[in-house]
């Protein structure tokens, strides 16, 4: 299978608009029209692969890379990131496979499963067709059965040893932040909970005062991070389903569909229904 029938295939499932993300495991980024999305937080360290269109990514230092379809970019953890995504001019799509490591996954990788040869250190990588292969099988596993978080597993392990052949997959752990990470997941869980401080302590095994240190050290806090969280998942659901915008906000944990557009733009530059509107139907 080649990237272009494996795009043909994503798109398919994206436009059966399920209540399910389209690939258990995999967020999927679509849009007909040029997105502009600023400040998005990169929780963990993930790796984002260009299928059809372009991407251009602005770190906070103010670099600038330009990822083309066939390309794919390294994230390390705690990043944030400015995005601008560029449909094909001949199939008027952009679609990108995003996948989010949890960093205890990805070091387990790096000491036990990556190739002991030295590879070359570069945030970019090529969608080669083993890796296109290797997607397709994810594709049918998902389609085919209800995954569990082993097999999962074992498909973000596969494909991270095909990356790590091209480039070094160690940057990716530079600046991970476990305690953002902890309260990531754990918030994750269930987004449309009413989480407050206190629960999440004592579910975590700490008091508050230690968890506001650990967040303060690392740049954060309970309130943004829940926010923050919330809101990057809604980006997800908007980005690879056609939810109506009143359902999205219910799914991330906000009653208000008007409080929920307007902490979404404040955090990304556009309303929901901005980026709705740049993803035709």
């Amino acid at each position: 299978m080649d990237i272009c029938r494996l795009t043909e295939r994503l798109l398919t499932l994206i436009y059966q608009d399920k209540e399910s993300a389209p690939v258990q495991g995999l967020n999927l980024f679509h849009s007909q029209k040029d997105q502009n999305l600023r400040s998005v937080p990169i929780v963990h360290p993930s790796v984002i692969l260009v299928l059809s269109g372009k991407k251009q990514v602005t770190n906070a230092q103010g670099d600038v890379v330009m990822v083309s379809a066939g390309e794919g970019i390294l994230v390390p953890g705690n990043s944030q990131l400015t995005m601008v995504n560029f449909p094909d001019q001949d199939i008027h799509h952009y679609l990108a496979v995003a996948l989010a490591i949890q960093p205890e996954l990805l070091g387990r990788f790096l000491r036990d499963y990556a190739p002991e040869s030295a590879t070359a250190v570069s945030s970019l990588v090529s969608v080669t067709p083993e890796v296109i292969l290797h997607l397709n099988h994810w594709l049918q596993l998902s389609e085919l059965t209800d995954m569990n978080d082993a097999q999962i597993e074992l498909c973000v392990l596969s494909l991270l040893t095909f990356l790590h052949t091209q480039a070094s997959l160690e940057p990716m752990m530079v600046a991970a932040s476990s305690w953002k990470q902890k309260l990531f997941n754990h918030i994750n869980s269930d987004l449309s909970k009413n989480w407050t401080l206190e629960e999440v302590c004592a579910d975590l095994g700490t008091s508050a005062s230690s968890l506001r240190r650990h967040l303060q050290q690392e740049g954060s806090g309970f309130r943004e991070l829940l926010e923050d969280t919330r809101l990057v998942s809604a980006l997800c659901i908007l980005q690879e389903t056609f939810w109506p915008i009143s359902q999205v906000a219910q799914s991330v944990g906000y009653q208000s569909q008007s409080r929920f557009s307007e902490r979404f733009k404040l955090r990304f530059g556009l309303s929901p229904s901005e980026l709705r509107k740049t993803r035709g139907r």
